[in-house]
């Protein structure tokens, strides 16, 4: 028997994505999408509408997260989403309650089948929080554990998803500070969470962890045009969303301050640290005046952001501005 050869077998599998049933999210359900996300008010659907996010559900079931971009704003992304589901029926659902608070970080599944979406606020502070939905068409905001002496200001948070129980992990930007609390998965969802602190931090190796290739879904993306793919091999299915909902790309810097006095950033040019750094400068209008935010160039992931930002503050202990500064997303 003859061996295959790469020529024959890409023809395959072109021709079963091209010719795959193709769906799109209708306009009606685009216009309603915008509306909520937009309190209401008039939105422009190609230009401030974007995908954000996605998860795929044990029953075949997609769950989407969308939310507003707002070009000429000094953080354009919003930090809001509404689920958007599509069901086994190649149907679209709009989910009624806005989920979020920051930017999504990850959505896990703990052993019963419960959804936990984690977000991180990175606008003039970092912070967590957590969220929870049995079928990703009801969120509710976790209670957090209180009097959690780590920076809240600047604080992220890690969750480890146990046979019974989830345990958070929150610890400073710096990892110098971390600190974990442990729940019931009933108790954690509950009014008042009773959360207990534990002596140690988990080893997240034992952490729960759902099985791979359950959903039918996977995603391909487009690079050169940006498209993003949904495809369903066993319904011979393809979800399509447009480039035009795809943001660029999301980049982090180090924020050092805000300044009344435009003559204090030559100065800060100057300091030992900086030099080898950009200065961005985004001007910020309160009432009659203007005020200068500064950050300290750009970055592609926060990670590198922070990383980054630890070396200047140990190398560079007096310099005060270097103290205060954090990690956020550059406007």
């Amino acid at each position: 028997m003859k061996p295959f050869k790469y020529a024959t077998i890409i023809p395959l599998i072109l021709f079963n994505f091209l010719y795959a049933s193709e769906i799109k999210i209708p306009e009606n359900i685009k216009i309603e999408l915008c509306k909520k996300l937009n309190d209401g008010a008039v939105c422009d659907i190609e230009n401030q509408l974007n995908y954000s996010d996605y998860f795929k559900q044990d029953d075949n079931t997609l769950l989407l997260f969308f939310n507003i971009y707002s070009k000429n704003s000094m953080y354009p992304y919003g930090y809001e989403y509404i689920p958007l589901i599509l069901d086994r029926d190649k149907k679209f659902q709009i989910v009624d309650s806005m989920v979020g608070y920051g930017e999504i970080q990850e959505t896990k599944k703990d052993p019963f089948g419960g959804l936990w979406l984690r977000t991180l606020w990175m606008i003039e502070g970092v912070s967590p929080s957590l969220y929870n939905s049995k079928d990703g068409r009801e969120w509710k905001k976790i209670d957090l554990p209180e009097n959690r002496e780590v920076n809240s200001a600047f604080e992220d948070l890690n969750i480890c998803l146990q046979e019974n129980d989830i345990v958070l992990t929150f610890h400073d930007l710096d990892n110098r500070v971390s600190k974990s609390w442990k729940s019931s998965y009933v108790d954690a969802i509950g009014e008042e969470p009773d959360w207990q602190i534990l002596e140690q931090n988990p080893n997240f190796e034992n952490c729960y962890r759902e099985r791979v290739g359950v959903s039918g879904w996977r995603l391909q993306e487009d690079t050169a045009n940006r498209d993003i793919f949904f495809i369903h091999k066993e319904q011979n299915l393809t979800l399509k969303i447009n480039k035009t909902w795809t943001p660029s790309q999301k980049r982090y810097s180090i924020q050092l301050g805000v300044f009344s006095n435009r003559s204090s950033i030559d100065k800060i040019k100057k300091m030992e640290g900086f030099s080898k750094f950009k200065i961005n400068i985004r001007n910020l209008k309160r009432g009659d005046k203007t005020q200068y935010k500064l950050f300290l160039d750009s970055f592609e992931s926060r990670k590198e952001a922070q990383e980054i930002l630890k070396s200047l503050k140990e190398s560079y202990q007096e310099n005060k501005i270097l103290q205060g500064a954090f990690v956020t997303k550059l406007p």
